[in-house]
C-alpha cells in the first residue's frame, strides 16, 4: 500500500511538471505569459470628516456591553476635520499614541486588533476596548493640538492629556 502512495505522488508530480499535459491552457502559451509589477504607494492621511447624515446611512448594532459595530456620531460639537488624525503625547517619541478616523480608533503599537469603534456624542469620546471602555471630554482641537480629559470611575482621578498631531 505504501508503494502505491509513492507511485501516485510521483505520477502526480510528473503530470504537473509536464508542459505538454492535457491541462495546459492552449489559448495562452506558457512562454508568452507576462507578469506586471505593481509599485506600492504610501497611504495618505488626508483629513477626513464625518457628518451625522453620512454615518447614519450605515446600520449600527450594539453588543451586550454597549459596544457599537462601527463609530457612532451624535450631536457633534467638535470639528472632525481637526479631530481626525494621528496623535502623540510627545513629538520627540518615534511613534504615535493613536489614530482617530471616521472608521475607527486605532491604538498604535498594539499587539492584536488595535482598531476599535467609538461613540462621539457632542464632545464626549467613548472608546471601547476588549477590557472595557474609556470616556473622555474633548476640550480643544486647534493648531494641531488635541486636549482630552479622560474620566475614571472616580471623578477625582480624571486627568487631562494634551496630544499633538503626529507627522512622520
Amino acid at each position: 500500500m505504501r508503494y502505491l502512495n509513492i507511485i501516485a505522488v510521483i505520477l502526480l508530480l510528473n503530470s504537473c511538471s509536464n508542459p505538454n499535459s492535457k491541462t495546459t491552457n492552449k489559448e495562452t502559451p506558457i512562454d508568452t505569459v507576462t507578469v506586471e509589477q505593481t509599485i506600492p504607494t504610501e497611504p495618505t492621511l488626508e483629513p477626513d470628516t464625518a457628518s451625522e447624515q453620512e454615518i447614519d446611512e450605515e446600520p449600527v448594532t450594539f453588543d451586550s456591553t454597549g459596544k457599537p459595530s462601527r463609530p457612532v456620531f451624535r450631536n457633534l460639537q467638535v470639528d472632525t476635520s481637526q479631530l481626525f488624525g494621528v496623535w502623540t503625547q510627545d513629538l520627540s517619541y518615534p511613534t504615535a499614541e493613536f489614530m482617530l478616523s471616521k472608521k475607527y480608533y486605532l491604538i498604535a503599537d498594539y499587539d492584536g486588533n488595535g482598531a476599535t469603534p467609538y461613540i462621539l456624542d457632542k464632545d464626549i469620546l467613548t472608546v471601547f476596548f476588549e477590557y472595557g471602555k474609556s470616556v473622555g471630554r474633548i476640550n480643544r482641537t486647534e493648531n494641531d493640538t488635541l486636549s482630552i480629559t479622560w474620566d475614571n470611575e472616580d471623578p477625582e482621578q480624571s486627568y487631562e492629556i494634551t496630544y499633538f498631531r503626529f507627522d512622520d
